[in-house]
């Protein structure tokens, strides 16, 4: 039996309207291990924790430095305590990612690799159920909400359209796991919520500039672009195609950065 929730849009809007997107900027280990997995030629489906990742086999140093545009004994820095660590694999001059890096992305990303399946136009919806004497885990829980967009619909109701219960059973305790429709008027305040409007700009801004460097043969910028980009994908949420507006700028951006 189809399951409906109608939740108020007027606790949606004041709680949306008071509180802020979090706009921390990538690590250098985020955007390298983020790389890894885009910035290839050739790649291979690997399912992982019921994710499917594009592995690629191996990405040349040069490669990757470019995603990443940090200063070289910064960057040189941070692969080798990430090999030391084993979040990624050091090969000569290519770097691998490990089973550890990649659960450490399905942990923190796991919008990035769920994004194509087909959605069945469910939303995901859990229901803090953290007692009052508990609130750190109760702040624990939607600050990770936050990190791997979900959005709220009221104070203790957080929804994503994609089917990421698993990655917060650890810090869920006893909270309520519910799949529902929703309005339309709601959907639409989770797409000003997550500003989904700015950040198809802010792809159409890269996809422009990355047009005019290339032009120009400009290679100084060309990395600067590929590591904004980065810093886009990580705060798009991913929504279903039904959901975005239909002039979606971010697969095209995603295609034109991976084949720079």
């Amino acid at each position: 039996m189809e399951k409906v929730i109608d939740l108020a849009l007027t606790a949606v809007v004041c709680l949306i309207s008071s509180m802020k997107l979090s706009n921390n900027k990538l690590s250098i280990k985020d955007k390298i291990l983020l790389a890894v997995i885009l910035g290839v030629d050739k790649e291979t489906k690997v399912p992982v924790g019921g994710l499917s990742f594009p592995f690629a086999p191996e990405i040349s140093i040069d490669n990757l430095s470019d995603w990443v545009c940090v200063s070289k004994p910064v960057f040189y820095s941070t692969v080798s305590r990430m090999n030391r660590e084993n979040y990624i694999f050091v090969d000569r001059s290519c770097v691998k990612i490990t089973d550890k890096g990649k659960s450490y992305l399905g942990q923190n990303f796991p919008q990035l690799f769920l994004k194509n399946q087909k959605w069945d136009g469910y939303w995901r919806i859990i229901v803090f159920n953290i007692k009052e004497s508990e609130r750190y885990k109760r702040d624990k829980l939607r600050n990770y909400l936050i990190k791997i967009k979900f959005a709220p619909l009221s104070d203790g109701v957080w929804v994503s359209p994609l089917p990421i219960f698993g990655v917060i059973n650890d810090l869920a305790g006893d909270s309520i796991y519910i799949e529902g429709k929703l309005q339309r008027k709601e959907e639409e305040q989770i797409m000003l919520y997550h500003k989904i409007i700015e950040i198809n700009n802010e792809y159409g801004r890269l996809c422009i500039a990355l047009k005019k460097a290339k032009n120009l043969q400009d290679r100084d910028t060309i990395p600067i672009l590929k590591s904004q980009f980065l810093e886009v994908l990580a705060r798009d949420p991913q929504m279903p195609i039904k959901l975005l507006p239909k002039e979606w700028l971010g697969t095209k951006a995603k295609r034109l950065f991976t084949n720079v």
